[in-house]
């Protein structure tokens, strides 16, 4: 990491609240109080376990993984991702039993669990899993 934020941070940001969104877990533990704390994590960048994503439909896997790649220029925009058939069938998805329903549903269940998150994470959130 250079230091520069750029709109792929925001993709970034997004991979995040989706991996932790279908899985209640966070991505990677960051501790990063200053710009150093930040290079030294960019620097090592520990794995990510997508396998806690399984019930998912492989779809939202990719997604999270694109999203959450280490290089940013590798990071697909914001339109490629809205795209991305796991969102587009989401609204579709209903009450069913197809990966993206469960998704779905864990989504919500894990909204429910998550008092102390800010207005503004749960209406995205809900934007998200109402689509």
């Amino acid at each position: 990491w250079s230091g520069e934020i750029t709109p792929k941070a925001d993709i970034w940001s997004c991979g995040v609240m989706t991996y932790e969104l279908l899985s209640c877990q966070i991505p990677v533990e960051i501790r990063c109080t200053s710009q150093e704390d930040a290079m030294r994590f960019w620097a090592i960048a520990p794995p990510i376990n997508y396998r806690v994503l399984s019930p998912t439909s492989q779809n939202a896997v990719e997604a999270c993984q694109e999203m959450l790649r280490k290089d940013r220029q590798a990071r697909p925009s914001a339109a490629d991702i809205l795209w991305r058939p796991f969102l587009q069938q989401a609204s579709s998805a209903g009450e069913g039993t197809t990966p993206d329903a469960v998704a779905i549903r864990q989504i919500l269940e894990c909204l429910v669990k998550l008092p102390e998150r800010g207005l503004l994470y749960m209406s995205v959130s809900l934007e998200v899993a109402r689509r």
